[in-house]
């Protein structure tokens, strides 16, 4: 079966499938898989802000390992990125659904704290059931249309001392002609994408008195965030932005 990685014809598809199914296994993916250039672009495409353009530019540079990256091109790393390098480990370790609860309620009671009334809501593959994930979704509302506006910038700063990377994209809905075709309706909306540090200790307050000293003592797990905000009766949903 000779088939390029990058393009896959329909006849290769066909093969595929048909190796899969009588063997169990595909000699082509298991090839893929052990070729050093995908383990290497899978390995730095799993750097928090970096998508396949940079991974395949910082490959062709020569760059093989994440020291490799840490050495030559750190002083070029946007600052999502060096976080990214920073909390590797913690980043590329699924989210577990307990995690992803337990940072669902400390959101959810700051905001309530900020605005009765709001709604925040787990969107993505937990809401679907899933136990693990790669990262945690949530759609914050309120059921009377425009009480949620200014809420974003409120709740970041009452949870600072958990967050360790934000970066807020403003509301451009209504600015211009949605195409649900180009993209998710969601995306106009105001959105956050966060590094989340998970505290160890349940007791560790979820107010905006939280103990930053004892969220930096007990060397939390870090997570990936996405937070959405909208209006209400708005159609809701998430998309990634890795296409850097």
């Amino acid at each position: 079966m000779d088939c390029k990685f990058e393009s896959w014809p329909d006849h290769c598809v066909v093969s595929l499938g048909e190796e899969l199914l009588e063997d169990g296994f595909s000699t082509e993916v298991e090839n893929i898989q052990g070729d050093e250039w995908f383990e290497v672009m899978q390995a730095f495409t799993g750097i928090f802000g970096c998508g396949p353009a940079t991974a395949r530019k910082w490959y062709d540079l020569g760059h093989r390992t994440l020291d490799d990256i840490r050495r030559s091109e750190y002083s070029n790393l946007s600052i999502e990125q060096r976080k990214g390098l920073e909390h590797f480990t913690d980043l590329n370790t699924p989210v577990t659904r307990r995690e992803a609860e337990k940072i669902h309620d400390i959101v959810k009671t700051e905001a309530e704290r900020i605005l009765p009334g709001v709604t925040v809501i787990m969107t993505g593959g937990f809401i679907r059931g899933k136990d693990s994930g790669h990262d945690v979704d949530f759609l914050i509302s309120h059921p009377e249309e425009g009480r949620e506006e200014e809420l974003l910038a409120q709740l970041l700063q009452n949870l600072r001392a958990y967050l360790i990377y934000t970066d807020v994209q403003r509301n451009t809905y209504g600015e211009a002609p949605i195409s649900v075709k180009r993209q998710s309706v969601m995306d106009h909306f105001e959105r956050c994408f966060s590094i989340f540090k998970l505290p160890k200790d349940d007791n560790v307050a979820t107010t905006s008195g939280v103990d930053e000293e004892q969220l930096e003592e007990s060397s939390p797990p870090c997570k990936k965030l996405k937070t959405s905000g909208r209006s209400s009766g708005s159609t809701h949903g998430t998309s990634e932005n890795e296409a850097k």
